[in-house]
């Protein structure tokens, strides 16, 4: 994902864990706990249902990987 300066995502969370790499430029992550600031080749990991939100600081390159567990497949044999 390419980001522009001064875009901000919004507050939000997913279901399940991420990662989020900084290929390039740099970018601040809003957390519970505070900003965290990211640059080129950070990489951060964040719990299922984390609250966060991105900022560009500048033109940015970064990768988001989320991790979706297989639906639960009640009856079926191991």
């Amino acid at each position: 994902v390419m980001v522009a300066v001064q875009i901000d995502d919004g507050r939000h969370a997913v279901a399940g864990p991420i990662t989020i790499y900084c290929h390039q430029g740099s970018l601040e992550v809003q957390l519970d706990a505070g900003l965290q600031p990211m640059g080129a080749n950070d990489l951060m990991y964040l719990d299922g249902d984390a609250g966060h939100a991105l900022r560009a600081l500048s033109d940015v390159i970064v990768m988001v990987t989320i991790f979706r567990p297989p639906a639960s497949q009640a009856g079926a044999d191991p």
